[in-house]
């Protein structure tokens, strides 16, 4: 076993199985996933630290982006509730990792970045990795990627202060949309829920993340 194999493992023992995911497809997924290349080569050390990752420090047009704790995004992804013939839309994907883990579940996941360089590197990953259910298009995150949906599941890597409502009208009936609302203490992980033209949401546990660019409050974000 190598030194990354077993960071994998102590991540998987850690950081998700006492953080009660217990969803044994996730945890498979998560242990098999190199979570080391899909961070910048110098942070590959610190790709199994508990918390999150920046995968990209902040320019001066371009905020920094990050790889969400890991038994935070387990933990989301448990959430969903998956099931092995989902579609599956990543909002915000900056490296792909997400994509990577939730491909070895649901039946293809495509994931939409606000930053184009990020979305070819990430696309570049997943084609050396040989994942050929998942893809990365450049595009707006906050309006989700309608020309590929109805989703059965829309996961968002990142806080935000609202939900678009383009994101919620691309969930199919009976679809799931995860996502970290609000900013420090007074975030939580929620879930809304697609049935019959309605939605319901509920709170589901405490969670903290960045922010994802593009989701901070704006009066056209009406959910």
């Amino acid at each position: 076993m190598d030194e990354f194999e077993d960071m994998r493992r102590r991540m998987v023992d850690n950081q998700l199985r006492t953080r009660d995911i217990t969803d044994y497809r996730i945890l498979d997924a998560m242990g098999a996933v190199p979570r080391e290349l899909f961070v910048p080569k110098a942070r590959r050390p610190f790709a199994y630290a508990d918390g999150d990752i920046e995968i990209r420090a902040a320019e001066a047009d371009k905020p920094a982006r990050y790889l969400l704790a890991a038994q935070t995004f387990g933990k989301l992804v448990q959430l969903a509730d998956l099931d092995k013939s989902d579609i599956v839309l990543v909002v915000g994907c900056a490296s792909a990792y997400a994509a990577a883990v939730l491909a070895r579940i649901a039946n293809s996941v495509v994931g939409v970045e606000g930053d184009e360089a990020l979305a070819n590197a990430s696309s570049e990953t997943l084609a050396e990795q040989g994942i050929d259910n998942a893809a990365i298009v450049s595009g707006n995150p906050t309006e989700g990627l309608a020309s590929e949906g109805p989703f059965d599941v829309i996961l968002i890597e990142g806080a935000v202060d609202q939900i678009p409502e383009a994101l919620i009208r691309q969930l199919k009936d009976g679809g799931r949309l995860v996502a970290i609302k609000g900013r420090g203490g007074s975030a939580e992980a929620i879930r809304v829920l697609s049935s019959e033209g309605k939605t319901s949401s509920r709170p589901a546990f405490n969670a903290s993340a960045p922010i994802l660019p593009g989701f901070e409050n704006e009066s056209n974000f009406v959910f």
